[in-house]
């Protein structure tokens, strides 16, 4: 069966936020009277949304679970401090534009289903150039659910009346 829809993970597959990510955890760590960490660590911590890299981050300079209270001020720090240097130094993987003009060209329907909250994506999306090629986003906050759970894919895929078979799944983890 011939595939119709592309649907695209955003951090990670087009984009590299880790570099944003570090300045931001670094300076959250750093307000909260804890070492930093260089960005080879917040690499391996990305994965499943903010609220874990949050706690991972913790966890390591803690060396234990952080308290809920803790967690919950480290978010609020963190949410703030992203919102300000989201696009300050993440950029695209080399190819990403070539490849999007690509398949738009080929008439694939492209969609973007990321697990970051939809204030940040937007930003990101008009930084980064891809707002013209993604006719469809699935943000982390869209849904009640995130990835790994099916729901976002299969939000995306209903809204372009596809089935699963004519749909491919670009990403860098499940």
């Amino acid at each position: 069966m011939q595939k119709k829809l592309i649907i695209l993970d955003l951090d990670g597959t087009m984009v590299d936020s880790v570099p944003d990510l570090t300045l931001c955890i670094n300076e959250m760590l750093t307000t909260l009277g804890y070492i930093t960490s260089i960005e080879l660590q917040v690499r391996n911590w990305v994965g499943n949304g903010i609220e874990r890299l949050v706690q991972r981050a913790l966890t390591q300079v803690m060396a234990q679970e952080p308290s809920a209270l803790l967690l919950n001020r480290a978010l609020t720090i963190f949410r703030e401090l992203y919102s300000q240097h989201n696009t300050k130094f993440s950029q695209l993987y080399p190819g990403v534009l070539h490849t999007l003009d690509e398949l738009k060209a080929q008439g694939y329907h492209l969609a973007c289903v990321t697990n970051k909250a939809q204030c940040f994506v937007t930003p990101l999306l008009e930084a980064m150039q891809l707002t013209a090629y993604l006719t469809f986003i699935v943000a982390g906050d869209t849904l009640q659910a995130k990835k790994p759970d099916p729901s976002p894919l299969l939000h995306a895929i209903n809204n372009f009346g596809v089935n699963l078979e004519q749909t491919v799944m670009v990403g860098d983890s499940i």
